[in-house]
């Protein structure tokens, strides 16, 4: 797949137009999905917020719902790397109040490995390890060996860089 790069004005619209929209539907949720990688932090953290109230309305919508948490998913993968476990917390007492139906295995797979990778940094290692090992084995059992090895990838990175991650960010 082909990546291409925004330019600081792409960006500049693209937020403009999902902060001037009252209620985000399916367009403007994969318009900032697609988009939220090439964000700053802060912009990322400014959207994630507003997305939340920009989607009571269409949040029902099982398509809208799993988008919404996806997108919540990879804020706090963004503030997990950025060493901003204020807001990964945040973002996922959230998630965990929006993962409630069963069909939902994939996001909470990764939220429980997100979840366990907040849990590691802020000083709980042992469950945090085991909650990430444990999303990892799910992806393994279920023939995804693809997601296993990437998740793999991030967990082996996560606890060899423990010393550099604090809680207190």
């Amino acid at each position: 797949m082909k990546e291409y790069a925004l330019s600081e004005e792409e960006k500049q619209k693209i937020s403009t137009y999902l902060f001037s929209i009252e209620e985000w539907g399916v367009y403007q949720l994969l318009l900032y999905l697609n988009s939220m990688a090439t964000f700053n932090v802060e912009m990322i953290l400014s959207l994630s917020k507003d997305l939340l109230s920009r989607t009571s309305f269409y949040k029902v919508i099982p398509k809208n719902r799993r988008l919404i948490i996806r997108i919540l998913l990879n804020s706090i993968t963004v503030f997990l790397e950025n060493r901003n476990m204020r807001y990964a917390k945040y973002f996922r007492e959230i998630v965990k109040e929006l993962l409630s139906n069963e069909q939902e295995i994939y996001e909470k797979t990764v939220f429980l490995f997100t979840s366990g990778a907040v849990d590691f940094y802020c000083g709980e290692q042992e469950v945090g390890k085991t909650q990430m090992l444990d999303a990892i084995k799910v992806f393994e059992i279920t023939g995804c060996s693809n997601l296993a090895q990437n998740y793999k990838k991030d967990f082996d990175e996560i606890v060899k860089g423990t010393s550099k991650k604090s809680c207190s960010s």
